[in-house]
């Protein structure tokens, strides 16, 4: 119960790009501070043992429509992983409630037709691998955008860099002209000076 209430604790930090490296480590100094000696390695393969444990349970549930058998950690875990996928599949139909859907075939002659609406409960929280799904999709975002700034940034640096080079060969074009008047004004000077 310890290592799951330590796991629940700092369970975003299991998904996190930089803190997922660690995470066994932190959960070991937490339960040695509880005095329980568990290696990092342990603690992961015994998380790993409880989620399996749990979603095959769940699996069970869904499958035969009963509560879990001999798994006494199943809401605990079901509070933790309770929104995310298990080997079921995550499709399902939607047929609200029975009665409705009985009343409507008793009263064939009827010609109201009752919808079946969901109900509208409290806001489930999101769950872990939704965050972890949202901070990844924004994290993307942040990089496509910082891709095309990056990509804005080179493309007006080329343009600046093509605008000097124009600049520049068109300097160096009027610094060989004139080099090219002072050797003729050099030549007539010579010209001048071999003739008097």
């Amino acid at each position: 119960m310890a290592l799951i209430t330590s796991v629940e604790s700092r369970y975003e930090d299991l998904f996190h790009v930089h803190k997922k490296k660690t995470f066994w480590n932190v959960i070991h100094e937490e339960l040695l501070s509880q005095g329980l000696n568990f290696p990092p390695k342990t603690c992961q393969k015994k998380w790993e043992n409880l989620v399996r444990t749990y979603k095959s349970s769940k699996d069970l549930k869904t499958k035969t429509g009963r509560g879990p058998t001999k798994f006494m950690f199943f809401n605990r875990m079901d509070e933790i992983l309770g929104d995310t996928p298990t080997n079921s599949s995550p499709h399902s139909i939607d047929v609200c409630n029975i009665s409705q859907v009985e009343s409507t075939h008793q009263d064939s002659n009827s010609n109201v037709i009752e919808e079946c609406t969901p109900s509208i409960g409290k806001r489930k929280r999101q769950t872990a691998t939704m965050q972890y799904i949202t901070m990844k999709k924004r994290y993307f975002e942040a990089k496509e955008k910082e891709n095309a700034e990056k990509s804005e940034r080179k493309m007006s640096y080329l343009e600046e860099m093509v605008t000097l080079k124009k600049v520049r060969n068109e300097l160096t074009r009027k610094k060989l002209e004139l080099e090219e008047r002072k050797v003729v004004a050099l030549e007539r000077l010579a010209f001048t000076t071999a003739t008097d």
